[in-house]
């Protein structure tokens, strides 16, 4: 058992991989595979999903960790694989309509919609998808082939989408082909910020420079004394005062005295 977990998970990001890289593989009418085994069908894939569910625990802690970097590849790769189906779904339904019916809102909204709900996600989040999967596929190939091989994450992939939104289809693709050898081995930052400055160099007239974000300070209370410890809290209550006659014409005399809250001791 300690290495049926690793075979399956590099068995499917190489199908995953490979079926994307392979222009004549297809599916019969019925979803099943054809005889060349490279096709991915709803259902093979579905078993995939019920084998993950039972995965064995139990194994040695560097083959735990094995595991988890395994499954990370997939997730990127299933990542660009739903990227490529979503450009080919979003094809299919606008195929055959008229340039005016293809730009109609509706159309974008409704393609954006199926997406979102086979991703049982929001239908905003969905258009997002279908934006960032056309991004990937068109004009960043070299992001969209490190995404596909697991070297990046689908959020790395997000970040270098959204800061060169700015960008001219051209300019994005010459963004993507710098940064495509330093690509895997960047963080998160690191890449939305080299992003950042070369769409500015590229385009320092629609690209301009994010603001920095201001300081978060922790709010002040004059009125409490700064000790390392919590102090006691206490109040001020007025009272009536005592000897004093109430009467209709002159308002009751008060004194103020000051209330320290106690605690109640537990036992």
């Amino acid at each position: 058992m300690r290495d049926v977990v690793r075979d399956f998970t590099v068995a499917v990001q190489s199908a995953i991989i490979e079926h994307m890289s392979n222009s004549g593989g297809g599916v019969e009418d019925d979803g099943t595979a054809l005889s060349d085994g490279t096709a991915l069908s709803s259902h093979r894939l579905a078993g995939w999903v019920d084998q993950l569910a039972g995965i064995d625990d139990t194994a040695h802690d560097s083959e735990l960790i094995d595991r988890i970097s395994q499954l990370e590849r997939i997730k990127s790769a299933c990542a660009a694989a739903q990227a490529k189906l979503t450009v080919a779904f979003t094809a299919s339904r606008t195929a055959g309509l008229t340039t005016a019916q293809a730009r109609d809102e509706r159309v974008h909204r409704s393609n954006a919609a199926q997406v979102a709900l086979a991703r049982r996600d929001s239908p905003i989040r969905g258009g997002r998808h279908v934006g960032l999967a056309k991004a990937l596929i068109h004009e960043m190939p070299h992001a969209y082939t490190a995404l596909s091989a697991g070297l990046i994450s689908e959020w790395r992939a997000t970040l270098l989408v959204r800061e060169t939104a700015c960008l001219a289809a051209e300019d994005r693709r010459t963004v993507d082909a710098e940064l495509a050898d330093r690509l895997p081995t960047m963080g998160d930052q690191q890449t939305a910020q080299a992003a950042i400055r070369i769409a500015q160099r590229l385009d320092p007239e629609h690209c301009v420079a994010p603001r920095p974000r201001p300081r978060r300070h922790p709010p002040h209370h004059p009125h409490r004394p700064h000790h390392p410890q919590r102090p006691t809290p206490t109040t001020t209550i007025p009272t009536l005062g005592h000897g004093q006659p109430r009467s209709q014409s002159e308002p009751p005399a008060r004194r103020h005295v000051r209330v320290t809250a106690a605690t109640r001791s537990t036992p």
